[in-house]
């Protein structure tokens, strides 16, 4: 793949992204306050200039006669952890139960990056780390933020 395709993909991707976040953002309730600076300003605010800078960029890249190729060593890596991500979140979605699923997800990811030790350790070095960073976002986020999953 050539720098100027994956330039084109990305920039595309990312406008369709942002246009999917300018139209939740415009539904965000205002306030009691008639002020023109509602709760959904900045987020539009930040909508518009992304696209602005994502239109600036394909027109770079279209003026760019550059034939670079990109290799990509780790894809599998990459894709792999797009597949487990996309499985995260559609479990989460559907089944609801975000913690246990939030172990699961660090423990599939840090199996894939991690291959220092044995693999009986590992499994259970990866485990006990997914298990603290759960807890320590349970605490954070929901103790101490108040914030429910």
């Amino acid at each position: 793949m050539n720098i100027r395709l994956a330039n084109y993909l990305f920039t595309l991707s990312l406008i369709l992204i942002t246009i999917g976040y300018y139209l939740i953002s415009i539904n965000i309730k205002e306030g009691f306050d008639p002020s023109p600076i509602g709760p959904s300003y900045f987020p539009n605010l930040l909508s518009v200039i992304l696209i602005i800078f994502c239109l600036i960029s394909l027109f770079q890249t279209y003026r760019k006669k550059d034939k670079e190729k990109i290799s990509l060593p780790n894809s599998k890596y990459v894709i792999t952890t797009f597949i487990i991500t996309v499985f995260f979140v559609l479990s989460w979605v559907y089944l609801g139960v975000f913690y246990l699923n939030l172990i699961i997800f660090l423990f599939a990811l840090m199996m894939l990056y991690t291959k220092k030790y044995g693999r009986k350790k590992n499994i259970v070095i990866n485990a006990l780390i997914a298990l603290f960073l759960t807890i320590m976002v349970y605490l954070i986020f929901g103790k101490i933020l108040m914030i429910t999953f």
